[in-house]
This record gives structure tokens, C-alpha cells and sequence, in this order.
């Protein structure tokens, strides 16, 4: 290397911007099948100007640029890595001490960079050598994650529309009084068989529904026991695993697109429905493509969901649980009470879409509604009192789902009401694996609900209907369209394909 070539490379200073962008890019790149390349740029631009206001303060401080660029890239590193490293030892335990609780863990974090800023500010050393280390191995990191970002894209080079992958035709005729529909699916809601092994009788929830003329098996089942498949396949009303085999990864991008960009929804907003879709604070569900109307997601800023990942995986992770963690609490509340309001908002016909994260961790809940201090947040505590937190939250779902299904029947013209759950619960799934699943695994996590109210020709819902086939039905008898009917079926992943556990299921409950 030129002595020239040496002095520009010291000169520069720049491995705290490529630090920052590293700890962006490689958090985008572990979550890449579930992000859009858009999500990254406002935190990207963020944190390069954030990092270059510092660096300018820091240079007028310490008057040396290669100590203000090293105690600048040591704040980067700290910031970025504390949250991973509470994320993995959270709930860790030392002699009976809590070692992730945030008033230990910020111990060595804090110490790190009051000796690494002592340290800079006493040297006498000029520390260019250093810094070309550091640049270099800072351009290296972001140079390796960008390739891989690169070779992930040219490997996956797909596009995915319903008109190209599905050729059901969706054809209509006039018809005078559309009807509304409201879709709520309830993750991770387990069925009655699934509730029956952790001991909690849910029959009262089930007559509530039978009382009320709704179709309410208690031997109803998933297609898939994942959310990105189960409900990607049940709004484009296809069996959709041989995406995911194609794909050959944990969160195939395809089926995240086909969330997004359904077909049940575009099939309504073309034939005069306005689309309502509630704010589920995950993933596709959180802003639907043809959603006329966005619900109950009013922190645009951290309604990102990376921008939600960042901050969790940095210093900013106990602020983002004192300050933010209640917008789940108020996001959960505002469904169940703008659910009943929208015929106050829109005038047209609706469809309305609710994905509820709930009784799906976190726990927010208890039984009756009261809202749980933060360390109640995660699904990594104990087992025991995880499973009882769950179930606080059956508890609670129920009762307002119930309340909001008498205000939605109150009505001279009632709604066409579909609630299911896109899989059961996991308690047995703790430490178990699921390349080969005992017939109980099966059964907790397979077995859903799925109650479902017609106004009329309520008949056409047969035994066994599973959610791929629950809109195909409803087009058909409602719409005039003629799609197959497809036969019901179960599927999990064991590790190399989708195994077929239909048969497996029926022969456990009959």
C-alpha cells in the first residue's frame, strides 16, 4: 500500500457510517424473506445523519479525528449489539439471579464505554494503524452482507400475482343487497380438543356460537400450523406449501407477498366492497395493498416493523418496552371497539379483515381485561406460568369477541361473520421437535376454531370445512362464482416436505 493510498485511508474515519449501516443491512438480510428493501431506508438515512452530527461534535471535542472516529464506532457497537445480547440471555438465570434483567445486563455495556472513552481521551497515541484496521473490517462486514443481499435476490428473482398463480374464475353476477363480511382471525387461538389438554373447558364459548346459529365444530383443523402459510392460504383460497418447498426457507417471500396482495381482498374491492383492514402489528397484516381503509395503527413511526426489530435489538430496547409496548395494549383495544363502528364509517359494503395477535404472546391481558406489567411481555418465561398467561388471554379474547358479535348480529341486516384461528397453541412444542411430532404435538397445534355465521343458507357449511375452502364456498353461494370446492387438508413441515396429517387428525377425534 502507497504511503498516499495509507494517508487517505487514516484520513477518513469512516467506520463508524459503515458500523451503522452494517448492524441495518445484516438485520435486514436475517430477516429478508419477511422485509421489503424499503423498509431499511429511513433508518438507514436516520442513522447515517445521526452518526454524522455525532461525529462532528466528537471531532470538535477531542480535536483528533482517529480517537473520535474509535470512540464513535465503539457507541455504534454498543448501541446495536445490546439488544441481541438481551434478547438471547433474557429470562437467564445465574445462582437464582435474573442475569438479563436490564439493570445488570447495562453494567458491562455502560463500563465498556466509560473505559473505551478514558482510554481515548488519556492516549498519547496517534492510533492511525488502528484505524485502518478498523475501516478495513468495517468495509469487509458491510461488503459480505451486501453480496449476500445481492445473491439472495438474483436466487429469488420471482414475481407473484394472483392472476398469474390462480385460475379459479372469480365471476359475479348483480345482486341487490351485498352483504358485509368481517373476517377476524384470532392467532394462535386453540381449538376445543387443543384447550382439552391444558384443562380448560371451553364449552361456554362454543354454545355462545351454537346459540347463535353459527357453524361451530369443535373438530375443526388448520391447513398449515404457521402463520405465513396458514392465512396467505386461506385469503387466496389455495393450498400454497409448494411455494414454501420451492422456496426452500423457514419465511418463503412469495407467501408474504400473497398476504399482502390477496385475492380475496382484490376480489371485493373490484366488485364495489370497501376493504377494511385493522392494524395486526405483524408482518403482511399490518397494511394490506387493497385495503381502502387502514384501522387502529396510528404510531406510523414504530409501525414499521423493522423499525420495531431495530430498536428492539439495540440500547433502545427498555425504552422501546416502557413507551411502546402499551401501543399493543391499544391497538388489541381498538379492534374490539371499532370492529362493531365500521357501518358508522364507511356507507358502501364491507369487508372487513381483522388479524388479531391474540391470545398469541405477548401477554397484555388478563382475564378480565387487566393489563400486565411488562415483564409479562415474553413467551420465554416459565412454562407453567406461560401456559396460564395464555390461557388468561382465551379467557379475555372471549369475552370480547362475544361482545362484539352481539353488537355485529344487532343489526336489521346482520353481517356474513367468519372467525378462525390460523393455528392452535405450542405448549408442547417448548422442547420437542418437529421433524417428528407425537400425535399430541399434532393435535394442540392443528386443532382451531372456526365459527361462522351466514344469514341466510347457513347449510352450506359442512363438518370438517377447513379456511381454504371457507371463501370459496361464500363466493359460490353468495356471488355466483363456481370454484371447486378442494378437499380439507392438514399439513405440517417435518423438516424435508409437508407431511398430509388429515387422516392422523380425524382418527384422534372420532
Amino acid at each position: 500500500m502507497s504511503k498516499t493510498l495509507k494517508n487517505k485511508i487514516t484520513h477518513m474515519g469512516i467506520h463508524p457510517f459503515l458500523f451503522g449501516v452494517f448492524f441495518i443491512i445484516s438485520l435486514f438480510l436475517n430477516n429478508i424473506r419477511a422485509l421489503s428493501i424499503n423498509e431499511i431506508i429511513v433508518p438507514l438515512i436516520f442513522s447515517i445523519g445521526l452518526i454524522g452530527g455525532i461525529w462532528v461534535l466528537f471531532n470538535f471535542i477531542f480535536k483528533n479525528k482517529f480517537h473520535a472516529s474509535l470512540l464513535l464506532s465503539l457507541f455504534v457497537i454498543v448501541f446495536f449489539s445490546y439488544g441481541h445480547t438481551y434478547l438471547e440471555i433474557d429470562h437467564f438465570i445465574i445462582n437464582d439471579i435474573d442475569v438479563g434483567r436490564h439493570s445488570i445486563l447495562l453494567i458491562p455495556f455502560v463500563s465498556l464505554l466509560l473505559i473505551g472513552t478514558l482510554f481515548l481521551i488519556k492516549t498519547q497515541k496517534k492510533l492511525d494503524n488502528v484505524t485502518i484496521i478498523t475501516n478495513t473490517v468495517s468495509f469487509a462486514l458491510v461488503l459480505i452482507v451486501l453480496l449476500n443481499i445481492g445473491m439472495f435476490n438474483l436466487e429469488n428473482n420471482f414475481e407473484i400475482s394472483s392472476d398469474k398463480n390462480f385460475d379459479s374464475p372469480l365471476t359475479v353476477d348483480f345482486i341487490e343487497d351485498l352483504p358485509d363480511i368481517y373476517y377476524i382471525i384470532l392467532d394462535g387461538y386453540p381449538g376445543y380438543h387443543s384447550l382439552k389438554l391444558s384443562g380448560y373447558d371451553n364449552n361456554e364459548f362454543y354454545n355462545y356460537f351454537e346459540e347463535h346459529n353459527f357453524s361451530a365444530s369443535k373438530n375443526s383443523f388448520s391447513n398449515y400450523r404457521q402463520t405465513y402459510l396458514s392465512i396467505p392460504s386461506a385469503l387466496n383460497m389455495e393450498y400454497l406449501h409448494p411455494l414454501a418447498v420451492q422456496d426452500n426457507s423457514q419465511y418463503p417471500r412469495p407467501l408474504h407477498i400473497l398476504g399482502n396482495e390477496n385475492k380475496l381482498m382484490s376480489f371485493f374491492q373490484s366488485h364495489g366492497y370497501q376493504v377494511v383492514n385493522f392494524d395486526s402489528g405483524w408482518s403482511f397484516s399490518r397494511d394490506m395493498k387493497y385495503a381502502n381503509l387502514q384501522l387502529c395503527g396510528d404510531n406510523q413511526f414504530m409501525n414499521s416493523e423493522f423499525i420495531i426489530m431495530l430498536t428492539k435489538t439495540s440500547l433502545l430496547n427498555p425504552i422501546y418496552v416502557k413507551f411502546f409496548e402499551n401501543d399493543k395494549v391499544q391497538m388489541k383495544l381498538c379492534v374490539f371497539e371499532e370492529l362493531p363502528k365500521i357501518n358508522n364509517r364507511v356507507n358502501e359494503p364491507v369487508f372487513v379483515f381483522a388479524h388479531m395477535l391474540l391470545p398469541h404472546p405477548p401477554y397484555l391481558f388478563g382475564p378480565n381485561g387487566e393489563i400486565l406489567p411488562p415483564k409479562n411481555l415474553d413467551l420465554e418465561s416459565d412454562l407453567d406460568e406461560s401456559e396460564s398467561l395464555y390461557l388468561d388471554q382465551v379467557t379475555f379474547a372471549n369475552k370480547k369477541i362475544i361482545s362484539v358479535v352481539d353488537q355485529l348480529l344487532d343489526s336489521p341486516n346482520p353481517p356474513i361473520i367468519v372467525i378462525q384461528s390460523d393455528h392452535g397453541s405450542s405448549f408442547l412444542m417448548d422442547k420437542s421437535d418437529w421433524d417428528t411430532p407425537d400425535n399430541e404435538m399434532i393435535l394442540e397445534r392443528m386443532n382451531n376454531i372456526n365459527f361462522i355465521y351466514l344469514p341466510s343458507n347457513s347449510d352450506i357449511i359442512y363438518e370438517g370445512i377447513t379456511p381454504v375452502n371457507t371463501f370459496r364456498i361464500i363466493l359460490n353461494q353468495y356471488f355466483g362464482t363456481n370454484m371447486e370446492v378442494l378437499e380439507g387438508k392438514s399439513y405440517i413441515f417435518n423438516g424435508t416436505d409437508f407431511e398430509d396429517v388429515t387422516y392422523k387428525l380425524k382418527n384422534m377425534v372420532d
